[in-house]
């Protein structure tokens, strides 16, 4: 462990304490997150369905919202089935469903903090107890972060065993790059395949420099194959009722076919000049302080990282938690910049210039957190106007969820047992979609002529909609905001909404 003179930033405060307090910042912020946010978008949808369909229907396949409402590409039930290992119970002593799908995303939220302590774990061995701390308290000041360790998607399940290989990888041993490596073949074969672009350049790496050979990366790789990949090909084929590699499919939909285009596209320098400012713009300055020495150390870190977000930046389509990966790695080098400064022999000014830099970048970046925070939690109308008609409709009501409903906020963990709720229904002339009972999959008659529209929403008491859209013997009685942007012109620090999800009631 590197030692040197006490630095400012922890002569007041026994140091220990503040490694303590930084780490239990990452376990409480993440959780005050998942309170604070409960509900989902549509990215979630699947995990988030596949959790509530394994707890309440365990093996009665036929019950599961996968096999009707399938999405483009399969998914892997594997995290899910982990994360309801805490629920399954709790759901069987009559904790109440909303409850259960919060500890869900807490379950999720505290394994993934114990990843980033388990870093910290490594730091402190490897570098110094005071660039751990620093770590725990850039992680935890880092909205995005925090945000999504408890939100169930295949990018947050991916980070948590980068994590543990990136752990690994500051040993940059022979026997902690194989573990590395096998922590990132499981990421990649099982949850997001793109990980093997940071795979191919830091097995060349480590090749290159004579850390592993190749017999070792073979038998790393055979040995995820054997012991992860294989056993949840067949675990997830129960599930989907065929043979099912999910990420490899996934894999195919989204670089053979490109098809993820077709949910927008973005320039290819939007990762370099959007994506990783917004999340860590306060620390950036901050890698300047970094010693040759330890660059030269740790290539093995940066540069298949920097090669991972230069080659995905040619995928078309864009999206912050595609590059999740990266924001540990900067944190781990702005620790390690800022701690190697202070603990060196410098100019008392210097150091403590860098120490209010420091303090007032860990400021700002949770300042910034706090309005990201504000703003998502208006962002669930969906959930809010489900929440609302649940409190007033009796037994046996039908209540109609269109898209823009579902996508903010409404899972399977939401809908009350004694409700029929319908989705993928059309409201047009030609009547061609048929309406689905999303509790018991309970299909009605096609819509192919007006008598038989008419006699399905006869019993409808509510429809939840996108707002501008009319019905015939429904009045609107509500509209429920997201969040559309905040006004600093006029030094207004509230969120403010506009209008996404109507709600309307029988005549």
């Amino acid at each position: 462990m590197h030692t040197g003179s006490t630095p400012a930033l922890t002569s007041s405060i026994p140091r220990k304490m503040l490694l303590v307090l930084s780490s239990i910042s990452i376990v409480v912020l993440s959780v005050v997150y998942a309170l604070m946010c409960p509900y989902t978008k549509v990215e979630e949808s699947f995990a988030m369905q596949a959790s509530h369909d394994l707890i309440y229907h365990g093996w009665n396949h036929s019950q599961y919202d996968n096999l009707v409402f399938k999405g483009p590409v399969p998914r892997s039930f594997t995290a899910p089935a982990i994360l309801t290992l805490v629920g399954a119970p709790l759901a069987q002593i009559g904790i109440s469903k909303p409850v259960i799908q919060t500890i869900v995303r807490i379950t999720l939220a505290l394994i993934l903090s114990g990843s980033f302590i388990e870093i910290q774990s490594d730091i402190y061995y490897n570098v110094s107890e005071l660039a751990a701390t620093l770590f725990g308290f850039i992680v935890s000041s880092m909205f995005h972060i925090m945000f999504y360790s408890s939100r169930l998607l295949t990018n947050t399940f991916a980070l948590l065993f980068f994590n543990l290989a990136l752990g690994n990888m500051i040993y940059n041993t022979k026997k902690h790059n194989r573990h590395a490596f096998f922590f990132l073949c499981t990421a990649a074969l099982i949850f997001r395949s793109e990980i093997s672009i940071f795979i191919a350049a830091f097995s060349l790496h480590c090749l290159l420099s004579r850390k592993v050979t190749i017999l070792e990366f073979v038998t790393q790789g055979l040995r995820a194959v054997a012991s992860i990949l294989i056993p949840s090909i067949l675990f997830d084929s129960l599930f989907w009722n065929r043979w099912c590699w999910p990420e490899f499919e996934v894999w195919f939909f989204n670089v053979v076919q490109n098809k993820s285009s077709l949910w927008g596209v973005l320039p290819w320098s939007w990762y370099f000049l959007r994506a990783i400012p917004k999340v860590c713009i306060t620390f950036l300055p901050f890698l300047l302080l970094l010693r040759l020495s330890f660059i030269k150390r740790h290539m093995n870190i940066w540069l298949p990282t920097l090669f991972f977000v230069f080659i995905y930046s040619f995928l078309p389509h864009k999206e912050l938690r595609f590059i999740f990966y990266v924001f540990p790695v900067i944190a781990l080098f702005v620790a390690i910049g800022v701690s190697h400064f202070l603990q060196s022999p410098q100019n008392l000014f210097f150091k403590a210039l860098i120490h209010i830099a420091f303090i007032a970048a860990v400021f700002a970046s949770l300042v910034m957190s706090f309005l990201y925070l504000r703003a998502s939690m208006i962002n669930y109308p969906g959930a809010d106007a489900l929440n609302l008609v649940n409190k007033e409709v009796e037994s046996g009501a039908h209540v109609v969820l269109t898209p823009a409903a579902m996508q903010t906020g409404i899972t399977r963990f939401l809908l009350r047992d004694d409700v029929h709720y319908h989705k993928y229904v059309k409201f047009s002339d030609d009547f061609e979609q048929v309406a689905v009972d999303v509790i018991n999959f309970d299909v009605y008659p096609e819509l192919t002529s007006e008598d038989t529209f008419e006699a399905f929403y006869k019993n409808v008491e509510y429809i939840l909609s996108a707002v501008n859209e009319e019905y015939e013997g429904f009045e609107e009685v509500r509209l429920f905001e997201a969040f559309s942007h905040y006004n600093f012109r006029d030094l207004d620090f509230r969120p403010f909404g506009k209008a996404y999800v109507a709600l309307h009631r029988r005549l």
